[in-house]
């Protein structure tokens, strides 16, 4: 599921600026208007001041009137740096069942410059799709791979109590879509796996084969809140169909150790009509 209050790290890719021996927890939920749901659980730690790790399992159910997915997703992510370079390496993995799984790994370098990052990041993604026939009254099961790689660059700015982060990435899968595409429109096809849906819920588009990625976040800190306001979108890659999102997210520490955030937007797009989504994150510091 990508939270909509962490789009760095649903990327993969850790922010820098750690803090020696610091600890993180967060527990997050996403629901929306179609009767989709998702629940994530991530941690963060920094043993010091240049080595950051995190990892996160999540579970999304979708409406069956939607696309009826039930997918299990897993990540982690590694980030070294010192004051002016760093890198940056991750992997995740999403399966729905036994019909559609995909991985993918990413790693980036960037680099700092007063109050801005510049990053270049790599892509490399593997998808398994499970699909049935029938041929001669005998039922056929088979599975294709997809392979692609994305090459991306994102520009993050932190200044004082405001903060930006614009993110872009362009992925190639060469004919493996094309063969997918012709095996799945195929007439002795019995069940195909709605993989268009993906794109169409914050919950599932991280895991789609898509053509292009872009998001782009504002956030603006306060004493004990904050606020943060993100767009998005992306182009499926099996047929072209374009989702967009915004939301505005409201942070506030309870505590020195407690946050709470609260989320709400729409999702939009060629497939869909206008779908409303909210969710709530609670997170834990030492």
């Amino acid at each position: 599921m990508r939270r909509c209050h962490a789009v760095l790290a649903a990327s993969l890719l850790l922010p820098g600026g750690a803090v020696a021996g610091s600890f993180s927890a967060t527990v997050a939920s996403l629901v929306d208007a179609s009767g989709s749901y998702g629940a994530d659980v991530d941690v963060l730690f920094r043993p010091n001041q240049h080595v950051s790790m995190s990892a996160g399992a999540g579970h999304t159910t979708s409406s069956a009137d939607f696309a009826d997915l039930h997918g299990r997703a897993l990540r982690a992510a590694l980030d070294l740096h010192n004051d002016r370079l760093g890198a940056r390496v991750g992997i995740r993995s999403w399966s729905d069942s036994s019909d559609y799984q995909t991985r993918t790994a990413a790693a980036e370098i960037y680099f700092r410059a007063g109050a801005f990052e510049f990053g270049l990041r790599g892509e490399d993604q593997h998808s398994d799709v499970a699909f049935s026939l029938t041929l001669a009254n005998t039922l056929i099961e088979r599975r294709l791979a997809v392979d692609g790689t994305g090459i991306g660059a994102n520009i993050t700015y932190i200044g004082g109590n405001w903060a930006a982060i614009a993110s872009y990435t362009s992925y190639d899968f060469g004919r493996t879509v094309d063969r997918l595409q012709q095996a799945l429109s195929a007439p002795q096809v019995d069940s195909r796996p709605r993989l268009a849906a993906l794109i169409g819920s914050l919950l599932t588009d991280l895991s789609a084969t898509v053509d292009r990625r872009y998001s782009l976040t504002l956030d603006r800190s306060f004493i004990r809140s904050g606020l943060r306001f993100d767009i998005g979108g992306v182009e499926d890659a099996l047929d072209g169909s374009q989702a967009q999102s915004a939301s505005v997210s409201w942070r506030y520490a309870m505590t020195p150790r407690w946050e709470v955030e609260l989320t709400g937007g729409m999702s939009d797009g060629d497939n869909l009509d206008g779908v409303g989504f909210a969710g709530v994150a609670l997170t834990l510091r030492n």
